[in-house]
């Protein structure tokens, strides 16, 4: 099945870090989708947030979102592949930084923040990478593959959460 896969994805992208991209992607957006599933727990049950504080909360976090354009303007001299290894360094970094500061108010803000950055950065550089690495007259059908990839890790790591829960 491994060896099917890899031919598919070998007829559709011409660059050799096609998989090393895909997998990337599926994993990162794994997390997202955790991440996404406890987020509203976490904002009740550790940061103890009423209605009014989450609003607050969701402006700094919607933030990188309202400035995208900006910020992928500032890293317009860097290749797609470097400005995608940035925003999930950023992902990265913003997650972990929850797990070690996160019962902290303010500090977990700005990691939320960190780890918002990353998403929202992924988004329009994972379809771009794509585009780029796909084989001339395929450029749809691996722009949609990388975006099944997308789906189908979010969608994995909204299941884990509970399976992991249920699990304990």
């Amino acid at each position: 099945m491994l060896k099917l896969f890899r031919d598919r994805i070998n007829a559709l992208f011409q660059d050799e870090r096609a998989m090393r991209y895909l997998m990337a992607t599926l994993v990162f957006s794994m997390a997202v989708g955790m991440v996404g599933s406890v987020l509203n727990n976490y904002f009740y049950e550790v940061l103890h947030a009423d209605q009014l504080e989450r609003g607050v909360i969701e402006t700094p976090r919607e933030l990188p979102g309202l400035l995208l354009v900006l910020i992928v303007a500032l890293m317009a001299g860097l290749c797609e592949i470097g400005i995608l290894r940035i925003a999930m360094a950023a992902g990265l970094a913003g997650v972990v930084g929850l797990l070690w500061l996160g019962e902290m108010r303010y500090p977990a803000i700005a990691m939320i923040v960190l780890w918002s950055l990353g998403e929202h950065v992924m988004m329009p550089v994972r379809r771009s990478v794509a585009l780029h690495m796909a084989r001339p007259g395929k450029e749809g059908l691996a722009m949609g593959t990388a975006g099944s990839i997308d789906s189908a890790g979010g969608l994995l790591g909204n299941f884990l959460v509970p399976g992991v829960c249920i699990g304990l």
